[in-house]
């Protein structure tokens, strides 16, 4: 049975274990810190493998078409390359539940209270070793399957602010069509998938399971193993080509696909392809850093790199790699950009969407932010209410495209997002 020193030091390896799908919720990068002598350079991206391409899924008439232009859209989904995805990933060590403050006397009280039902409460309390912090429980993995979804809630809702509960922190999480869409396209066993189904709960908007080891250690074989790695691993990014209409105004289309005062290589292009009509897919319009990131991994070396390093890099011709580190961005974001506005409709659902949205400038940042004004996420508009984002810091977290309303539901705490603007 594990000490919560052991748990502690479980949660950590974790972390490491499951860094892919971090999402990381309410950290603030305002705040200023030593900058290092010498910051780790942040290493080179790979092409990620286009799984699965949908159809084109209808909008409403012009919701896609603005001032960037006319954009047709198409959603894939993305992921790593096999090659890189060591076998070790798929840990099969089940975690162990700390639960801080609990006696033998009061624990089958806790139990009771979270709704876990009275069969699967003495198999609880049975394995709990008590130490004078808290209890640690290890428990069963057919009391942890038998579980029901709404006590799985409640039971790692409570569990979930202890750091040595990293398991759930650090677990899976997806919007409830993207987690049945997952399921059904991955490849995955008969056996495999109701599993996942079991495990899984809803957190607001959100499907998530963290029993991630347990799906492992039930895995029938090492495809499978993998199978779930990729499952958890694919990402969703759009593919969006802008449609020039023979004698368009490529003028007025190059002012707007450029960013910051370099020269744009934007216009060139959209000038040549302008003269006889055709399509140019909208990753040849972007400033460097987006050519060289979208659609592609980290490759695990160097620098971890996350949403404030993307968008403070974004119009710059050579990526500076201390903006990764804490507390760095804060600051070089509140001196290069000015807010313009600040979006406050309904951030759960999609209204007003788009039209919110128009207004924006191509390059512009928008800030997602909690009730406390506390940054969650930074991403970067494209056009329309598409974004350039790159969803927490680890390697299985690419660089894509999105619709912002699916980046707010990847950051639920989200109450308003701050438009950002470069300072000229």
């Amino acid at each position: 049975m594990p000490t919560p020193g052991q748990l502690q030091s479980g949660a950590s390896l974790l972390a490491g274990i499951l860094v892919g799908w971090i999402i990381a919720f309410g950290w603030s990068h305002r705040t200023s810190s030593p900058v290092p002598d010498s910051v780790p350079p942040a290493g080179d991206a790979v092409r990620a493998r286009i799984a699965l391409v949908e159809p084109q899924a209808p909008r409403a008439p012009g919701q896609d078409s603005g001032p960037w232009g006319d954009l047709e859209v198409r959603s894939v989904w993305l992921e790593p390359p096999v090659e890189d995805i060591p076998s070790s990933t798929c840990d099969t060590r089940p975690p162990a539940w700390y639960v801080r403050g609990q006696t033998r006397a009061s624990l089958p009280a806790l139990l009771t209270a979270l709704g876990v039902p009275k069969d699967l409460g003495p198999a609880l309390a049975g394995v709990a070793e008590f130490y004078d912090e808290g209890v640690v429980i290890s428990p069963p993995a057919e009391v942890v399957i038998a579980l029901p979804s709404d006590v799985r809630a409640r039971l790692y809702t409570l569990l979930e602010p202890e750091r040595m509960n990293g398991f759930i922190r650090f677990g899976f999480r997806a919007g409830a069509r993207d987690f049945e869409e997952r399921l059904a396209t991955a490849g995955l066993s008969p056996a495999t998938v109701s599993l996942f189904q079991r495990l899984a709960y809803r957190d607001g908007p959100m499907v998530r399971v963290a029993d991630i080891a347990l799906l492992c250690a039930r895995a029938a074989s090492d495809t499978d193993r993998l199978r779930i790695v990729m499952t958890l691993a694919r990402t969703r990014s759009l593919i969006a080509s802008l449609v020039l209409q023979r004698g368009a105004d490529v003028a007025a289309l190059g002012r707007y696909w450029t960013v910051g005062a370099g020269p744009s290589e934007a216009a060139s292009m959209l000038e040549a392809v302008g003269r006889v009509g055709g399509k140019v897919d909208i990753e040849h319009l972007l400033p460097p850093l987006g050519r060289d990131r979208l659609n592609r991994f980290p490759d695990g070396t160097g620098t971890a790199l996350e949403c404030f390093w993307t968008s403070l890099n974004f119009a710059a011709l050579e990526p500076d790699d201390s903006l990764a580190l804490p507390g760095v961005g804060g600051p070089v974001l509140d001196a290069r950009y000015a807010a313009v506005a600040d979006i406050r409709y309904d951030m759960t659902r999609d209204i007003g969407q788009a039209e919110a949205l128009r207004g924006l400038r191509f390059g512009d940042l928008l800030a997602l932010e909690d009730d406390t004004n506390l940054i969650s996420h930074l991403v970067v508009h494209i056009a329309g209410d598409i974004v350039f984002t790159k969803n927490g810091t680890g390697v299985w977290n690419p660089w894509v495209l999105t619709r912002f309303q699916d980046v707010v539901e990847t950051y639920p705490r989200t109450t308003h997002a701050q438009v950002l603007r470069l300072r000229e």
